[in-house]
């Protein structure tokens, strides 16, 4: 399935999922908890996991990994689904070699809007504690942008694109309001031109609020 294509699918999950959302309240549960609008803000560490190629080049040195962030909101729509969108700070990937013998260093740097379709599923143990705990899981896309700074021009450059999106992760809800998520996601075939496409993996821990 191309990328277009599982962009419009993704939008018509949210779509329906926001329908949902936005219906009359006299068609939804009036006093169920687990709907509500939340947003929320995680950090962890980012790895472009083949972001060290250009045609052509011989690779010396390679650094994929950095600091990520990311930024999002979105709606619960049952205890089940939820619809989100957010920002994502991918940080920067450092690679220098040589290129036809002339020496290079270059620096990407990428950031991204993503919509995702949330599923929750809480984990029904008998603790106190632990029936705090939901698996979550996600599927999307993501609208990126990557900058590619270098020392040679030809590996220089400005890139956008559209790019599949999943990921898993636990969340631990503390109260009605308050919970706190740790995730994996990945981030499929983000760029292309001088350095070719890279997955992305993200892990993240953060805080989310509901409203």
């Amino acid at each position: 399935m191309r990328t277009s294509e599982l962009f419009v699918h993704t939008l018509a999950v949210v779509a329906v999922g926001g329908g949902i959302a936005l219906a009359p309240a006299d068609s939804r549960a009036q006093t169920d908890p687990a709907t509500g609008f939340y947003a929320g803000g995680s950090i962890g560490r980012s790895d472009l996991t083949d972001g060290c190629s250009a045609p052509g080049a011989v690779v010396t040195n390679c650094d994929t990994r950095d600091t990520a962030w990311k930024a999002y909101g979105g709606y619960q729509i049952n205890k089940w689904l939820g619809a989100e969108v957010g920002y994502v700070d991918f940080g920067n990937g450092t690679f220098g070699g040589t290129l036809g013998g002339a020496p290079f260093t270059s620096k990407t740097e990428t950031w991204g809007i993503t919509a995702h379709a949330v599923g929750q599923i809480p984990i029904p143990l008998d603790n106190e504690f632990l029936n705090k705990i939901s698996i979550l899981g996600k599927v999307g896309t993501v609208r990126w942008d990557q900058d590619r700074s270098s020392s040679l021009a030809a590996l220089s450059g400005n890139e956008t694109g559209w790019a599949f999106a999943w990921g898993l992760g636990l969340q631990y809800t503390f109260n009605e309001h308050l919970g706190v998520r740790a995730e994996w996601e990945q981030f499929n075939n983000v760029g292309s031109g001088a350095t070719g496409e890279s997955d992305i993996q993200m892990w993240t821990v953060g805080l989310n609020y509901k409203f």
